[in-house]
């Protein structure tokens, strides 16, 4: 028993980790996301109250997953806290949501322009693209500004969190940044 353990403790250490903090205004479709990736399938979720964890095994990565919540108050007083450390940025964006795209774009910078984060690569992720009235990921760049980042790597990807689509393409982005 205590040789396969030994084995085990060995193919875990092996394994890079990558400290992904996922952020993005609550409703975006956060914890839907994880859980698919987590589970394969879209599961019934409750909006996020403060912060998950997940660990998810992902092309010969560890991802070391911390879900934290979009509310008001989650956002000025806990995203700071929970983003030192990280080793990428995941912000999800309800694309289907014009009435808060402002405010999205708002907390984005926010989040980006700390001075602890410089060079920290992000992933924008332009969720519910199974919405007819959803924006396509080319137009949540252009509204958020994305190309006017500077000095790190990033990219925008059209995702559905609820059917699983664009999710995998998304996060072999991260995977090749990492590996």
């Amino acid at each position: 028993m205590s040789v396969m353990l030994g084995w085990l403790s060995q193919l875990f250490k092996r394994r890079k980790s990558v400290k992904i903090t996922i952020l993005g205004l609550d409703k975006a479709g956060k914890t839907t996301l994880v859980k698919y990736m987590k589970f394969g399938k879209a599961i019934e979720t409750k909006t996020t109250m403060g912060v998950d964890f997940e660990q998810i095994e992902f092309e010969g990565l560890r991802l070391l997953i911390w879900d934290v919540g979009g509310q008001t108050t989650f956002r000025k007083h806990i995203w700071e806290e929970f983003l030192n450390g990280s080793d990428i940025i995941v912000y999800v964006v309800d694309s289907a949501d014009k009435e808060r795209l402002d405010l999205a774009t708002e907390e984005f910078w926010r989040v980006v322009n700390l001075s602890s984060l410089k060079g920290i690569p992000v992933l924008v992720l332009a969720n519910k693209q199974d919405l007819p009235d959803a924006l396509d990921a080319g137009e949540i760049a252009a509204k958020m500004k994305l190309f006017q980042l500077r000095n790190r790597s990033f990219a925008v990807y059209p995702i559905s969190a609820l059917k699983g689509e664009g999710i995998e393409e998304a996060f072999k982005w991260v995977a090749d940044r990492f590996k």
